[in-house]
């Protein structure tokens, strides 16, 4: 499973299908395993933006299981790209809850976000919404989330066609890929 993430990561995407197909061979009757192997395939799926099988090998994950908020933060995020709104925030809605219970602040943060990105129409919410997590992220020094949501400001105010500001969070997505890259160098 892992050689199969790592094809992801890397957007090997036939590698990484033949791996997570490979390993649900070997998962036999395990369920628990049987139910991340699906969960890595619909990650697999949704970077590569095939939202429907996504969609299929996400729900499968949890079907049985205590659905997991990050499985369901990709479900949301899914059903937000095919247009399906009520779909994606009867998930949200599940996942914020979960998020909630288990004071998980940066979740609570990304599924409101998800919501902002898909359905705000309110400019200066979105706006203000995107500052005030990438500001949670930078607090909490989580450069993955810094890089994804700075890349997302920039594209809004270059659309917006505030330059001055794109360049600002275009910046701040380089320095976060910077420090993604210095935290995985050999010391």
């Amino acid at each position: 499973m892992a050689l199969g993430l790592n094809s992801v990561n890397l957007h090997q995407w036939e590698e990484a299908e033949e791996r997570f197909y490979n390993a649900l061979n070997y998962a036999n009757k395990d369920n628990s395993m049987r139910s991340l192997i699906y969960h890595d395939l619909g990650l697999l799926y949704a970077e590569q933006n095939m939202s429907k099988a996504a969609i299929h090998w996400l729900t499968e994950s949890i079907s049985g299981n205590s659905p997991n908020y990050k499985t369901i933060y990709l479900i949301a995020r899914e059903y937000y790209k095919l247009g399906k709104i009520n779909e994606a925030e009867n998930w949200l809605k599940k996942g914020l809850n979960i998020a909630q219970k288990e004071n998980l602040p940066t979740y609570q943060i990304r599924f409101n976000l998800l919501k902002v990105l898909y359905t705000e129409s309110d400019k200066e919410m979105t706006e203000k919404t995107l500052k005030e997590g990438i500001n949670h992220f930078l607090n909490e020094n989580d450069w993955n989330y810094v890089e994804e949501y700075s890349k997302y400001l920039a594209d809004y105010y270059a659309a917006n066609q505030k330059y001055q500001e794109a360049v600002q969070y275009y910046q701040l997505m380089i320095k976060a890929q910077n420090k993604i890259s210095e935290l995985g160098a050999l010391k």
